[in-house]
C-alpha cells in the first residue's frame, strides 16, 4: 500500500494536468477532449451551471473515471437535477482518490433560461480534504457562476468561473482551491455533426485548449472524438441515447502514462 501511496502522490500533478481539472465530468464530455463550457444538461453542474437551463426535467447520472488504470487514481460522480422556476436544480457529489488521500466535493446549482437566447446559473460547492497520516482533514467552500448564450441556431458561446476568489482551505495551511476560468464555443455544423473548442485557465497551471467534435451515425448511436493539451491528451467514445436512458463510454489517452476509461450513465423520468 505505501509503494502505491508514493506512486499516486507522484503522479498526482500530471493527473490533475493530463485532465484540464478533476470537475470535468461526464462520459460525453471526457470523449470530446474534457470539453464542458457549452455542452447542454446534466453533466453542467459540474462545470458551467448555466447548461442546466437546457431542456430540463427530473433525472440523475452516475459517473467513473479509472485514471490511468488505477483504482486509487478514480473519480466517481453522481448527480441529480429537478426542474424549477425555468431552469432546474442539481445536487452533485463527486469523490476522488482512495483511503489514505481523496478529494470530496458536495454541491447544489441552479440554472435559468432567460428567453430563447440566454441561460445563466450559480453553484456552490463544500470541499473536503483529506491525507492520512498527521494530517487533519481539511474543508474549503467555493461558488461558481455560468453564462449560456446562443447566437442562433448554429452557434453558442459560454464561459463559466470556479471559485474565482481562489478560497483557501481551513487549518494552519496557506493552500489555496484552484479557482477555474473557461470560454468556448459551440458549432452545429448539421443535423448531425458538431463541434466544440474552448480555452481553460485553472490557477497556477498554464492555459489549456480542448477541442471535440461529435457526430450521429444513426438515430441512438454517437461517435466522438477530441483532444486537449497540458499536457496532450488524446480522447474517443461513443454515445447511445435510448430517450430515457444515456450511456456515453470513452476513454482519454496519455501517450507516456496510458488509457484512462470513463463511463456515464443517465436516466430521465420522462422523454
Amino acid at each position: 500500500m505505501r509503494v502505491r501511496f508514493i506512486i499516486v502522490c507522484v503522479l498526482m500533478p500530471l493527473i490533475i494536468s493530463a485532465s484540464g481539472n478533476l470537475v470535468a465530468i461526464g462520459g460525453k464530455q471526457a470523449a470530446m477532449g474534457f470539453t464542458s463550457t457549452c455542452q447542454p444538461g446534466l453533466w453542467g453542474t459540474f462545470a458551467n451551471r448555466a447548461a442546466l437551463a437546457d431542456h430540463p426535467c427530473v433525472q440523475f447520472g452516475l459517473y467513473y473515471d479509472n485514471r490511468f488504470m488505477m483504482s486509487e487514481m478514480a473519480t466517481k460522480a453522481f448527480a441529480f437535477e429537478v426542474p424549477a422556476w425555468k431552469g432546474a436544480f442539481a445536487f452533485s457529489y463527486c469523490h476522488f482518490g482512495f483511503d489514505d488521500y481523496n478529494d470530496q466535493s458536495i454541491g447544489i446549482s441552479f440554472g435559468r433560461s432567460f428567453g430563447p437566447f440566454v441561460a445563466a446559473g450559480i453553484g456552490f460547492n463544500a470541499i473536503i480534504n483529506n491525507v492520512a497520516g498527521d494530517y487533519l482533514r481539511r474543508n474549503g467552500f467555493t461558488f461558481s457562476v455560468g453564462l449560456l448564450i446562443r447566437l442562433n441556431n448554429e452557434w453558442i458561446v459560454g464561459a463559466y468561473a470556479d471559485n474565482p476568489t481562489s478560497w483557501k482551505l481551513s487549518g494552519m495551511s496557506e493552500e489555496r482551491i484552484p479557482s477555474r476560468i473557461a470560454t468556448g464555443l459551440m458549432w452545429k455544423v448539421s443535423e448531425i455533426f458538431s463541434s466544440t473548442a474552448e480555452v481553460v485557465k485553472i490557477s497556477g497551471m498554464s492555459t489549456e485548449v480542448h477541442v471535440g467534435w461529435e457526430y450521429q451515425l444513426l438515430k441512438e448511436i454517437y461517435l466522438r472524438g477530441g483532444l486537449s493539451t497540458g499536457p496532450s491528451l488524446y480522447t474517443f467514445g461513443a454515445g447511445l441515447n435510448m430517450g430515457r436512458l444515456q450511456i456515453d463510454v470513452s476513454s482519454s489517452v496519455h501517450t507516456v502514462l496510458g488509457y484512462s476509461p470513463q463511463l456515464s450513465i443517465t436516466w430521465r423520468f420522462a422523454k
